[in-house]
């Protein structure tokens, strides 16, 4: 028994520890961005020595693909609550696609996710991360589509998976279009705009192909 409260309270303090040097990167990751920040400040911050970093994560590269892992789950979470409350599945898309824009103006996300993510991770490592999470965006919107096919309000006249992939990259764009923006609201808005036009032509586009 004391051997295992032992381990017990040796595993809650490696968990401490391992989240103590989360938070500070994913602070400092956003802030400073990913070459600027060096392990020096990530030990600093976090408060803990160099040792014990190494120990939760072999280099600086494993711990912003935790970060940035971090990061997107969260965003994942925020985009899928804003999407469950609309009145129809065309409310909710929208709902959903205005909260992951908004979420592309916090510094975390725009600079972890968008801008440093794609530089210092590889695409097939970002996927890997995304797809671990459910968070893909092709996912999203083919599953938002087929939901829309399955309710009625879309004929299944239109390919699914070609469209899924023109909305990603239309969605990937306009993430950023915002992440590289000075005014990252005024974007917000325009690209949500944009996005609104793009998606009320399709559902248009397919009604009239199944009359």
């Amino acid at each position: 028994m004391a051997q295992e409260v032992v381990s017990h309270s040796r595993d809650h303090r490696a968990e401490e520890t391992r989240d103590a040097i989360v938070t500070a990167a994913r602070k400092l990751f956003a802030t400073k961005g990913y070459a600027d920040t060096s392990i020096r400040d990530l030990v600093q911050a976090a408060g803990v020595t160099r040792g014990a970093l190494y120990h939760h994560f072999k280099d600086k590269e494993a711990l912003f693909a935790r970060v940035f892992e971090f990061v997107a789950r969260e965003t994942l979470g925020i985009t899928l609550a804003a999407a469950a409350h609309g009145d129809n599945l065309w409310d909710r898309i929208r709902d959903g696609r205005e909260a992951w824009l908004k979420s592309c103006t916090r510094p975390e996300v725009y600079r972890i996710m968008l801008i440093d993510g794609r530089s210092v991770l590889s695409a097939e490592r970002r996927r890997e991360i995304l797809g671990s999470i459910g968070s893909l965006e092709s996912n999203l919107i083919k599953a938002s589509i087929e939901a829309l096919m399955d309710s009625g309000d879309v004929p299944r006249v239109v390919p699914v998976e070609p469209v899924a992939t023109l909305l990603t990259g239309a969605f990937d764009a306009a993430a950023l279009m915002i992440a590289e923006a000075d005014d990252k609201e005024k974007v917000r808005r325009e690209v949500g705009d944009t996005l609104t036009m793009l998606l009320e032509a399709l559902r248009d586009y397919a009604t009239n192909l199944g009359q």
